[in-house]
């Protein structure tokens, strides 16, 4: 597993924020409904390039990840959290 020093996630951390890419909200960080959606959405993207290099194994894979992260999105609107 690969170990990543406090301060660099500190850093990464403060670059996000400054980027309003994440927001701070009491003791926690959170995204923007709609910018989390997005995300979403490009890692399908980009998880779907990746398969179309790869054996069909991994299509598989694919399609239950592309599955489980369209549901979460269904019931995150249902929930109004997007």
């Amino acid at each position: 597993m690969l170990r990543v020093s406090q301060r660099l996630i500190l850093e990464a951390v403060e670059l996000l924020q400054r980027r309003s890419l994440i927001e701070r909200q009491a003791s926690s960080f959170f995204q923007a409904p709609i910018l989390r959606e997005y995300l979403i959405e490009k890692l399908i993207e980009e998880n779907l390039k990746f398969t179309q290099d790869e054996t069909s194994s991994l299509l598989f894979a694919h399609t239950m990840f592309e599955k489980q992260l369209k549901n979460h999105l269904k019931v995150s609107r249902l929930n109004g959290e997007i």
